[in-house]
Order: C-alpha cells, then sequence, then structure tokens
C-alpha cells in the first residue's frame, strides 16, 4: 500500500526517460500531458522520489489547513481519511486540492491554474465547472484563455508521438465499468441496480444546485456527480464544513465500505457536505480562495 500509486507514477516516467511510450507501462491510464509531468518524479531513485512526494504533500495539506478560517479544532482535519489515503498511497490530489486553493476568479493566473487542473480529468471535473460558468457569464476572455492554453497544454505531447492519443484512448476503454461503481457518488449506487436513468437525473440535478452557488457547494455537487472517480477524491472537501461532520464519518464510512465490499458507502462524505452546504451560508467552514 505505501506508495503504491506513487510506483505507477514513477514507473510511467521511467518509461519515458527510457524513450519509451507511457503506455507502455500495463496501468499507464493518464492522458499524455499529465504522463509527461511524471518524468519530474522519476528523476530521482523510487525510495527517495517518494520521500520527496510525501513531504510535499504534507506541507501542501499543513500549509492549506493553516490557512483555513476554522478554529484551532481545524488541525483534527489532518486524520482524514482521504488524507491520509493520498498520502500514504502517494496519489497526486493533495497537490491539486493545493492549487486549486490558490485559483483566483479571474486573470492570467487563473488561467493557467485551471489548466494544470485538468491533469487529472476528475479533479477538473469537481473544481473547474464553477469558474467556467462564472466566466461565460463575466469573464469570456478569461474563458477563451483557458481553452487555449488548456488545448495547448494537451496538444503539445503530439510533439514527441502523433500517435499517442490513439495509445492512450487503447489503455483506457477496458475502465468505464468498473470505474462507475467505484464512483465517490451517486453513480455509485449502479452498485445497488438502481437504473442508470434515475442515476442520471440525480446528478445533473445535484450538479446544476451546486454551480448555482459558491465554489466549494459546486464542488461538493459536482463530486456527488461525478461519473467515474475514486473515493479519495473527497480529499478535495477538506475544510469545506466543519470537521467534526465528516471526518469521523470519514472513517465510518471506510469501515462499512470494507464490510459490504463495496464504494457506495463513501458518497455519504460527499452528500454531508453538500447538504451541510445548501443549508448553511456560504462563509460558514471556507477554505482558502483567493478573490
Amino acid at each position: 500500500m505505501f506508495g503504491a500509486d506513487f510506483f505507477n507514477f514513477w514507473a510511467i516516467g521511467r518509461a519515458i526517460l527510457a524513450g519509451q511510450t507511457p503506455y507502455s507501462y500495463s496501468i499507464s491510464q493518464y492522458p499524455p500531458a499529465t504522463a509527461f509531468f511524471f518524468v519530474l518524479l522519476a528523476l530521482l531513485p523510487f525510495q527517495f522520489s517518494y520521500a520527496l512526494w510525501t513531504g510535499l504533500n504534507f506541507v501542501l495539506v499543513v500549509d492549506f489547513i493553516r490557512k483555513l478560517k476554522q478554529n484551532h479544532w481545524k488541525w483534527a482535519w489532518l486524520g482524514f481519511a482521504p488524507v491520509l489515503f493520498v498520502l500514504l498511497v502517494g496519489q497526486i490530489d493533495i497537490f491539486f486540492l493545493w492549487l486549486a486553493s490558490l485559483m483566483p476568479t479571474r486573470g492570467w493566473k487563473a488561467v493557467l491554474l485551471g489548466a494544470l487542473l485538468t491533469l487529472k480529468p476528475q479533479i477538473a471535473f469537481i473544481v473547474l465547472p464553477w469558474f467556467l460558468l462564472q466566466w461565460l457569464i463575466h469573464e469570456r476572455a478569461t474563458l477563451l484563455k483557458w481553452v487555449l492554453v488548456t488545448a495547448a497544454l494537451h496538444l503539445s505531447p503530439l510533439l514527441f508521438d502523433p500517435n499517442i492519443y490513439q495509445k492512450w484512448l487503447a489503455s483506457i476503454q477496458t475502465q468505464e465499468d468498473w470505474r462507475m461503481l467505484a464512483s465517490p457518488g451517486v453513480f455509485a449506487l449502479s452498485n445497488l441496480y438502481v437504473p442508470l436513468l434515475i442515476i442520471l437525473l440525480m446528478a445533473l440535478a445535484i450538479a446544476i444546485l451546486g454551480i448555482r452557488r459558491d465554489p466549494l457547494t459546486s464542488r461538493a455537487a459536482q463530486l456527488l456527480a461525478l461519473p467515474m472517480g475514486l473515493w479519495y477524491e473527497n480529499v478535495l472537501l477538506l475544510g469545506s464544513v466543519p470537521w467534526w461532520l465528516v471526518v469521523p464519518v470519514s472513517w465510518l464510512t471506510f469501515y462499512v465500505a470494507t464490510l459490504v465490499h463495496n464504494n457506495y458507502p463513501f458518497a455519504i462524505i460527499p452528500l454531508l457536505v453538500f447538504g451541510w452546504r445548501m443549508l448553511h451560508k456560504p462563509e460558514q467552514a471556507e477554505n482558502p480562495q483567493p478573490a
């Protein structure tokens, strides 16, 4: 378990450094632009690189919690199950959580950070919809810049391999079914044989309700509506509500999920956050969010 996900990133980076396609590594499924960023993680031997990555992510999550507008009990967020899991396996979600906390609502900083968030599509689906709607309504120039920068970022791997997107699509074509079953939101109800049409309508309603509110309520809503992802994406909800609402529940849902051998109990976490934020004013339990 320790460093399991990070080893995959490191191995993808090593494959690229060896002159191979990132999809020569059997479980490489990230978009091409993301795969090339993994080269930075592969410049050192695995043990050193994993230690540095874990240390960096711990510093980033501590910095994030330090800036929360909550009382001294905010440090209980270090016990949030998704936080500990991401740190242990070496995932990249804490890094993107930190980037999202720096993202303003306009300007080139918003454009660049918004483009970087697309390096993990699940993160983009959860964080960006609120910003994209605001840009569409109020900042169309910012939206156009984001589209152009994001396109340049994701088209750049074609310079190394014109067929790289075909290879990526081939690597992920078998992922759709189990990814939906593993969703951290309402799509996990497919495990209980809830008809897909009903799930789609629920997800659409939740997504629309959330995106009309504030960024953090939208984040919880989009996570609930996420069609494909994993439970540790809940780390993006850190600081969105008082810690006591979800930190203990995160461990309870983890325990229940192990008992039932299924992921659907994890949907309780974003559901609690979404419900709380729909019933309370946005300024309560805010996490860092530049203007």
